[in-house]
């Protein structure tokens, strides 16, 4: 005891070295917290190009047309049966986290449970939502969206074109995003679409 005892008596926090502590948010941010020089306790977010995550602060009513019977866009849409119905969908896959189906009685829903983080994998529900694609665009218009319209849902559209139309990733998202500027899938997402890209055969590589 007199050696522990003696041990904090002689116990000096200047001798400690700084740590910092790191945590992943359930959106993709990677927040580091440390101590700056002054003593005070700092925050920042050390993976802000790769997480996909987007705050949807404001109202988004821009449709992306991909194809005939084939759009995408954000939560907001999703919940205006005006524009809906200007569109004449009929399907809606809803990507978003905690949006709800809004017109059940009316529209036929797939709901895909994807969270917009980059460790997601997002291929392993690309077949069951393009069958659900396909066979909307059959009998009607399809709708597809996520909560911002940015991540998750020009994901899968981007995926959907290299499907069915044998584009590369490239040409596919370039042409996503010439119909929605703001289209922008999270790193791994990328990095899942041109594994996509190697798997149908369609690398340039």
């Amino acid at each position: 005891m007199s050696s522990l005892l003696s041990q904090l008596q002689s116990f000096n926090k200047k001798q400690l070295r700084k740590t910092d502590t790191a945590v992943r948010t359930e959106d993709g941010r990677v927040i580091r917290e440390y101590k700056d020089d002054s003593g005070n306790i700092r925050t920042e977010v050390t993976n802000r190009d790769q997480y996909g995550f987007v705050a949807d602060v404001l109202m988004d009513f821009q449709v992306g047309e991909i194809r005939d019977n084939l759009i995408f866009g954000s939560q907001d849409v999703a919940a205006e049966w005006d524009i809906l119905a200007r569109y004449g969908v009929t399907h809606i896959v809803n990507i978003g986290t905690y949006v709800k189906n809004y017109f059940p009685d009316k529209l036929k829903y797939l709901n895909v449970k994807v969270n917009d983080t980059p460790d997601t994998k997002v291929l392993s529900y690309f077949d069951d939502t393009f069958k659900f694609i396909d066979e909307g665009r059959q009998s009607g218009c399809v709708f597809l969206h996520c909560n911002a319209g940015v991540s998750r849902a020009s994901t899968f559209t981007t995926g959907y074109l290299m499907r069915t139309e044998k584009m590369t990733y490239e040409d596919a998202f370039s042409y996503v995003k010439s119909k929605r500027p703001s289209a922008r899938p999270n790193a791994g997402f990328v990095e899942q679409l041109k594994e996509y890209e190697k798997t149908l055969g369609l690398s340039k590589e």
